[in-house]
């Protein structure tokens, strides 16, 4: 747990603070926020683009919220930001409106990134 200042006074020497909660558990809630996002796991099918953008740019929210309030420590912090950077990269990678992803061949993981050559275990190639 860590301590946030949140006001000094003077002259009589006062200050205020806000405890922040400690990495442990600011990494509990990301992941348990994270395993539950769509975007994240399992096959896409066609007209699950724009979902998933919108589950990108929520997750960005989610980070970016963990970052301001919590204070992570330097580790934390740096997963986190590379974790937002990925959601940047993803969404921008989709285009407006995701058309990027919807030109995809129909049978290739219209989700991937160009240099992502991910396929699922229980596909066979």
């Amino acid at each position: 747990m860590g301590i946030r200042v949140t006001e000094v006074s003077v002259p009589a020497f006062g200050v205020q603070w806000q405890t922040t909660p400690g990495d442990k558990a600011t990494a509990g809630r990301v992941i348990g926020y994270l395993e539950d996002r769509r975007v994240l796991f399992g096959w896409r099918h066609r007209g699950d683009e724009m979902h998933c953008v919108r589950s990108a740019l929520e997750i960005r929210r989610v980070l970016t919220e963990q970052l301001d309030l919590a204070q992570p420590g330097k580790d934390l912090s740096r997963s986190l930001r590379a974790m937002r950077a990925a959601c940047r990269k993803f969404v921008e990678a989709a285009g407006p409106d995701a058309s990027n992803f919807s030109r995809r061949a129909a049978n290739t993981n219209a989700f991937a990134l160009p240099s992502a050559t991910y396929v699922p275990p229980w596909v066979s190639i």
